[in-house]
């Protein structure tokens, strides 16, 4: 069937890429909301924004914790905005789809098998950053010079990179 893993290996690949997405999603929320406000991306650790208490690892598995807390703060029953688990859920589901796209279609141009891992992993991360500026600018009404030079620098590294990787 065309579009859907069959064999085992696939199925595990298709699997982890979403797991991997919904992580990633877990980090963008982050960025989403320390970016704008100059905070640091890795310190301090995550923290309810209401009671300022951290939130422990149990309580920060993307998808999972916001389901299984019911959108509230473990310590003081605050809620938890939905643009988490929606974040989190489309980025992963980009992950999947971007991979089924390229890699069980013939939507995707023949490059050769590293050549598409490597224009699936820059479009990845382009992916990735324009879920952060989108959710900066749904809530904000900003794009952060920070993600478009970060996106700019990538399109550069990419098109450097890829003679040395796709065969013209």
């Amino acid at each position: 069937i065309e579009g859907i893993p069959v064999t085992p290996q696939e199925w595990t690949i298709a699997v982890f890429l979403f797991m991997f997405g919904c992580c990633i999603g877990s980090f963008l929320n982050v960025v989403i909301y320390r970016v704008p406000r100059e905070k640091s991306l890795v310190h301090p650790g995550s923290a309810c924004p209401h009671c300022g208490r951290p939130i422990r690892f149990y309580d920060n598995i993307p998808l999972l914790s916001w389901l299984i807390l019911r959108a509230k703060c473990r310590h003081c029953k605050a809620p938890i905005s939905p643009r988490y688990f929606i974040v989190e859920l489309l980025t992963g589901t980009m992950f999947l789809g971007v991979y089924l796209l390229y890699f069980h279609t013939n939507v995707r141009p023949t490059m050769g098998v590293d050549g598409t891992w490597f224009v699936y992993l820059l479009h990845l991360i382009l992916i990735a950053a324009f879920i952060a500026a989108s959710g900066i600018d749904l809530e904000l009404w900003i794009i952060p010079l920070s993600i478009c030079w970060f996106v700019t620098l990538e399109g550069f590294l990419g098109s450097a990179v890829a003679g040395y990787i796709i065969d013209p």
